[in-house]
């Protein structure tokens, strides 16, 4: 993963939207979030499919943890942290922060 790269840090910004603190995040949750445009016939099985493996991921990474007995996701406690610290690096102004130091 690289979080400075636009596909993964519109996957941590999905990820961590405070919408899904209550109730959690599925695949077709992520997948509506992931991709604005309609899908067409078989390409709606093809995002899926890429978003299953992007969840495994961030399991493998510990940065999502599985509700028990459902197919939801929940952002770890530490990993709220960790992504929002990723975030605000890759969003953040090299000038400004220059600017800020001096």
């Amino acid at each position: 993963m690289n979080p400075l790269a636009k596909e993964d840090a519109a996957l941590f910004t999905a990820v961590s939207d405070p919408k899904w603190m209550v109730n959690g995040l599925r695949n077709r949750d992520l997948v509506a979030t992931l991709y604005t445009t309609p899908a067409e016939d078989d390409n709606e099985r093809r995002r899926s499919s890429r978003v299953t493996r992007l969840l495994r991921l961030l399991r493998a990474y510990h940065l999502l943890e599985k509700v028990p007995r459902t197919h939801r996701y929940h952002v770890a406690p530490e990993a709220q942290i960790k992504i929002k610290a990723l975030l605000a690096c890759r969003n953040a102004n090299p000038d400004d922060l220059t600017k800020k130091a001096a």
